[in-house]
């Protein structure tokens, strides 16, 4: 027999008297046929059908009978790698698959579980669509006989969701959670467990996130559980991400950098893991230079490995921000058109805002030092008036109920400063509405407990929700100062209404009285938002703070601690790169101080930024005061003027978008 013959599982010969013997190649099973029973296309489907049907007619029988050598054999076939000429070819292994789909009932039995397995395990993505039909029938009628072997089913289907092509596996899907509902329960498990971990290849993740968002739409009872499983694994690479950039300045200048130069729109994203290979050449020579200077060979070798590991957490950062930028774009994308009248109407843009605000309280509201995936919500909030309102009153609730926790009420009042100062689509009513809020809070608060300041000596660390708020109402009249003047009554455009006299809610007022109180949030608020801030009211004639700020400074300098207070005061690049303490507070001694963290502000995913700008306000603040207001919303890119530097008081600092971070704590002395 030749070669090409003993690749074949079966093999016939041809006799005189009209009979064809058929014959496995092991010797385990003969069978004649009558050749007049065979077409004259006996070397096609027809004759290969006839065939293995009586060859697995026959294993079978044999198992009947206690012998199980046959299905031995054929499960030792299947699991020998596809290159071995012994291995059965795909089709032949086709229409021992529709055979058994036949005999499904007569599997069940402990001698078949081996081959059941080795099925199962079979790799049909680049197989031929008939094979995959054939694969996928006898997966579900081997379900339907045999449910035991449901749990292994959706193993092998989920742990094939790294792939991009696997419409087939969710053929299957759809029809098993037809035939058995309860295979949710099943499932949820197995997501977590094959959700690729985050030093996995990029494509993988993207892959596993896709067909998770496909399983949502015929399988909506798993909504929570897959957003869940996806908004936990973003965080996950989000902190891990901030956490590097933390411990390394320098790497994130060179991420950014490269980030700045990248124009390539490569949808596929194959080419985001590799460095910047001309800077990689230039940083060598650079380095090449430098070893020159050593005189040791260990001087040397240390200096390499050094810059070795240097490179490694440069390429370590790039790959963990390249991989949350193209999830949280790969999200961004296909939650565009769930939020339309439509879909709110129906109950499933509703359902599944629902969901992400549950998931935005307890996994993301509480994670310490996350910058990038809450601008799911912010993007998505936006898309709906009714969903800001939603989403506001979530953050307006948990800032202020005593059943949270207070360090969730601190990041609450964060995000709502945050949301307020850059969300685009936020009317002007729903500002003055949330800054109402806050003001008439705050009236209450100083009429109830202003008292209580002297009382408190050194522990104002009480007066830490109140702090929170007036740092929230500086930061947003930073932002929206313009929106906060009061408008003409007969103008009906809100943004383009001519500007009247005076300020919306007496916020002139408010602030007049607030900053002179006991409390003295000046002192006590980041000082960073406090120059902006004094600066902008100031030329605007809101209130004049500097005066307040000079006396904070002298005492300060001159170590008046008669009541042991201590300031924090953290003079960073800018307010973007608090550090995002989860209570939103940094210690000293027996106060803290209110961080600068402002969860919105500009993300650093490039990616995304193309995506968020579009509802996203960046900082800008106007030279002058009379300079007419840009309403156009248009892409362009905006100018961001450095904040002037008050030489007599206090240290330059830069604008609200700045990217770079340093907390530098001060104690009074």
């Amino acid at each position: 027999m030749d070669k090409k013959k003993k690749r074949k599982s079966v093999k016939k010969n041809d006799h005189s008297n009209g009979e064809i013997l058929i014959t496995l190649h092991d010797g385990n099973f003969i069978k004649k046929i009558d050749s007049n029973d065979v077409e004259d296309g006996g070397e096609g489907e027809a004759f290969s059908g006839r065939m293995f049907k009586t060859y697995v007619k026959s294993m079978l029988d044999a198992l009947d009978n206690h012998d199980n050598l046959p299905i031995l054999s054929l499960t030792s076939k299947l699991n020998l790698p596809s290159n071995n000429p012994d291995s059965i070819s795909t089709e032949d292994l086709q229409c021992i698959l529709k055979m058994l789909s036949q005999e499904v009932f007569r599997l069940d039995n402990k001698n078949c579980v081996d081959l059941i397995q080795s099925i199962i395990k079979i790799n049909i993505l680049n197989k031929p669509i008939l094979f995959q039909q054939n694969y996928s029938n006898f997966l579900l009628c081997l379900i339907s006989a045999i449910p035991k072997f449901n749990s292994d089913v959706l193993n092998k289907i989920i742990s094939e969701f790294i792939f991009r092509k696997v419409e087939i596996n969710h053929q299957i899907l759809k029809v098993i959670l037809n035939i058995i509902p309860t295979s949710t329960n099943l499932l949820q498990n197995i997501l977590y467990k094959y959700f690729p971990h985050k030093q996995n290849r990029k494509q993988d993740l993207i892959n596993y996130v896709s067909n998770l968002l496909k399983l949502i739409k015929y399988c909506p009872q798993l909504r929570f559980t897959i957003w869940c499983l996806i908004i936990e694994n973003c965080i996950k690479l989000d902190v891990e991400l901030q956490n590097e950039l933390e411990d390394d300045d320098e790497a994130q200048d060179e991420i950014e950098e490269d980030d700045e130069d990248d124009d390539d729109e490569d949808e596929d994203d194959e080419e985001d893991e590799d460095l910047d290979d001309a800077d990689a050449d230039a940083d060598a020579d650079d380095y090449d230079e430098n070893l020159n200077g050593l005189r040791d060979e260990d001087e040397i070798n240390e200096a390499l490995n050094g810059e070795e590991e240097y490179n490694m957490e440069i390429k370590n950062i790039s790959d963990l921000s390249s991989k949350l930028d193209s999830i949280m774009q790969l999200l961004l994308k296909s939650t565009e058109d769930r939020f339309s009248d439509e879909e709110l109407y129906n109950g499933n843009g509703v359902e599944l805002f629902n969901v992400l605000s549950s998931l935005f309280k307890s996994y993301i509201l509480p994670t310490h030092n996350t910058k990038c995936v809450q601008f799911l919500l912010f993007q998505i909030s936006q898309q709906h008036k009714d969903l800001m309102d939603s989403y506001l009153y979530l953050l307006i609730e948990t800032s202020f109920s005593q059943r949270e926790t207070f360090e969730k009420r601190i990041k609450s009042m964060q995000y709502i400063s945050s949301y307020i100062a850059r969300a685009k689509n936020l009317s002007r009513d729903k500002i003055l509405f949330v800054v109402s809020f806050l003001i008439s809070w705050m009236e209450r608060y100083i009429v109830e407990r202003e008292n209580e300041v002297q009382e408190a000596g050194s522990n104002m660390e009480k007066f830490k929700l109140f702090y929170s708020v007036f740092q929230t109402l500086s930061y947003i009249f930073c932002f929206r100062y313009k929106m906060l003047k009061k408008i003409n009554a007969d103008d009906d455009d809100e943004n383009n209404g001519t500007v009247a006299e005076g300020w919306e809610l007496n916020i002139d007022k408010f602030f007049r009285r607030v900053i002179v109180t006991r409390f003295n949030p000046l002192k006590f608020s980041n000082q960073t938002v406090v120059q902006i801030f004094a600066k902008i009211s100031a030329r605007e004639n809101l209130c004049y703070c500097y005066s307040i700020m000079e006396q904070n400074k002298r005492e300060k300098q001159n170590g008046i601690t008669a009541s042991n207070f201590s300031t924090s005061f953290q003079v960073a690049d800018s307010l973007k790169v608090a550090n995002g303490a989860s209570n939103g507070f940094q210690t000293k001694n027996d106060f803290t101080n209110l961080t600068g963290y402002f969860p919105f502000d500009p993300i650093t995913l490039k990616k995304c930024r193309k995506i968020v700008n579009k509802t996203y306000i960046q900082w800008s603040e106007d030279e002058d005061s009379d300079s007419e207001e840009d309403d156009d919303d248009e892409e362009d890119e905006v100018v961001e003027e450095d904040i002037e530097e008050d030489a007599e008081d206090f240290e330059g600092e830069d604008d609200f978008n700045n990217i770079r971070k340093e907390d530098v704590d001060s104690d009074v002395e």
